[in-house]
């Protein structure tokens, strides 16, 4: 802003700067004055500043759990909406745990209408001894007895169904375990058959590595390792070939087929790496780099195919063993209502006693607790449903808000760590400027006030309306000098306008309209406050006080003092 010049005048005057302010000494005898006329016109009080272009908001988003990335649906520069799935992560085993969960949800709401059949059964018992027995009471507790009995027959079906269907669904997935251990074998095979070139005799049972590396121990153990692959590929094939329908002898060669072809992968690893450093010259070096980095890919995809069968054995198991529980707490409850109405009829054709009564209160207090118990396990079980889908939640990135995606680094199949931040988005809203507002200016800058911007990207041609919309209370030292926050926000949305772009700032905080103006330099200060010498036709001139207004770099507001064309002296150059 406008700085203050004390200029002393005797025989020379001195002038410089810009809005600068004389100071009279002594008078001068006798001057040949430089003389303007003061004339009307608009002033402004203005605060110029850079700062740089930011987007309303900004967010980088991340998965919230680890995981491989099963899908990605969006690519920078693509527009989003509010809740929007942009990526998500492989749930293949946290559905198979909810599939189990949710099981284990009716297994428990079974057993807890199990346990209110059974209270209310040993009230009703109750209140029947205290009624004492009539006919028609007779008769009821007959045909209960009855139903319960046709309920048990029904219950016991139900049983044979549900185990029926358990063991049908688990031979149905069994059924796909040869042909997935025979594509994992070709696989493997496929790999280890790409060696040839880089062995020697590649699938006999004393390969050569035809090539050397820097490091002679790794040819070693490479050549001492790759017999073992040899054994574990036709251990693989026999464990194979050797599969029947005996389902315990399947998971067995299951789990012994993960740790050979597990070893398997831990040889091409190992070669994987020395391929780095081969130190031998052969034009073929590298279609052999890339045959031993295309083999550990087949065999990592193998061990995820055999994984992916030996989980989706376990998960049925779970499953068939949830219905099957359920199924049987069917029965029991059945059974348990038909001893009940066999004993409740036997009440009602003996008669109640005192004794009788007393003990069938026990028995409800009882079946009261076990219903207590039973509504408690069906809450657990809902909240690990509960959890499981706030664990599900967690494997997708969905967007928090309208915008358009800045960045976008996640790829399908890769393997990403929680909280890694992969997609960025900016929202839809006016991009905004951030600047720094010297302390010295704070006081002319108010939240509201108009600004007009250029982009350096763009030269000055280019004016960008804008508006205060925040300062920061805080302050900031820049350079040792105090400084605070101030935002901006564009008027109007515009395609020109990106992120991180260079911005100059002009802020109007005072404007006047046709109001005498003349130049700093003109104005000149004593005892009295600030005055200008008039042309009165003298070569020393009138001094004459006026007062003044608003500043504007080499420009001064005469409030009074002064007319339009009054001609006074200039001390500029």
């Amino acid at each position: 802003m406008n700085k203050t010049i004390i200029i002393a005048l005797s025989a020379i005057v001195l002038v410089g700067g810009t809005g600068a302010v004389v100071y009279f000494e002594r008078a001068p005898s006798s001057v040949n004055y430089n003389y303007v006329s003061a004339k009307k016109g608009d002033l402004s009080e203005e605060v110029d500043v850079t700062g740089d272009v930011k987007p309303a908001q900004n967010v980088d988003l991340a998965f919230e759990k680890s995981g491989k990335v099963a899908y990605v649906k969006v690519n920078t520069g693509d527009k989003v909406i509010a809740g929007e799935t942009l990526a998500a992560l492989d749930d293949s085993d946290t559905a198979a745990q909810l599939s189990q969960a949710e099981a284990a949800v009716q297994s428990a709401e079974a057993q807890s209408q199990s346990a209110k059949t059974a209270y209310a059964l040993e009230q009703t018992k109750l209140d029947a001894l205290k009624k004492g027995t009539r006919p028609e009471e007779l008769d009821i507790a007959q045909t209960k007895y009855d139903n319960a009995e046709r309920a048990v027959t029904d219950a016991n079906q139900n049983l044979d169904n549900v185990k029926a269907k358990a063991q049908t669904d688990l031979n149905n997935i069994y059924s796909h375990t040869n042909d997935i251990l025979n594509d994992a074998y070709a696989k493997t095979f496929g790999a280890v058959s790409g060696l040839d070139g880089i062995f020697s005799n590649n699938m006999s049972d004393a390969p050569k590595l035809n090539l050397t590396f820097s490091v002679p121990q790794t040819q070693i153990d490479i050549e001492n390792y790759r017999p073992k692959v040899n054994m574990d590929l036709t251990a693989i094939k026999n464990e194979i070939n050797g599969l029947n329908s005996d389902q315990n002898a399947t998971d067995a060669a299951l789990s012994d087929i993960t740790a050979k072809l597990s070893d398997i992968q831990n040889f091409f690893t190992e070669l994987n790496t020395a391929m780095n450093y081969i130190t031998s010259v052969d034009p073929n070096n590298a279609t052999y780099q890339a045959n031993v980095s295309a083999g550990l890919t087949a065999i990592n995809g193998a061990i995820t195919e055999v994984n992916s069968q030996i989980q989706a054995i376990a998960a049925q198991k779970s499953v068939n063993n949830n219905l099957i529980s359920a199924a049987q707490t069917g029965v029991n409850t059945a059974e348990n209502s038909l001893a009940l109405a066999q004993s409740d009829l036997n009440l009602e054709k003996a008669g109640a006693t005192a004794d009788d009564i007393k003990s069938q209160e026990d028995l409800v207090s009882q079946a009261q607790a076990a219903e207590a118990a039973a509504e408690a396990s069906v809450a657990q079980a809902e909240a690990n449903v509960q959890n499981l889908d706030a664990q599900e939640a967690k494997t997708a990135i969905v967007s928090p808000m309208d915008g358009v995606i800045t960045r976008e680094d996640a790829k399908a199949g890769e393997i990403v760590a929680m909280n890694a931040p992969l997609i960025s988005i900016i929202s839809n809203k006016k991009f905004q400027i951030e600047t720094q507002i010297p302390e010295s200016d704070l006081q002319e800058v108010k939240i509201g006030e108009e600004a007009k911007v250029t982009l350096d990207a763009y030269g000055n041609g280019k004016i960008f309306g804008a508006k205060v919309i925040s300062i920061d209370p805080g302050v900031t030292m820049i350079n040792g000098s105090p400084t605070y926050k101030a935002t901006l926000e564009f008027d109007n949305e515009d395609g020109l306008i990106k992120d991180g772009l260079t911005a100059n700032i002009n802020i109007v905080s005072q404007e006047k309209k046709d109001v005498i103006i003349i130049p700093s330099l003109s104005v000149l200060k004593n005892g009295n406050g600030s005055f200008v010498i008039v042309d009165n036709g003298t070569p020393k001139g009138e001094e004459r006080q006026i007062q003044t207004g608003l500043t504007n770099n080499d420009r001064v507001e005469v409030v009074s003092g002064l007319n339009e064309g009054d001609r006074i002296a200039y001390f500029g150059n």
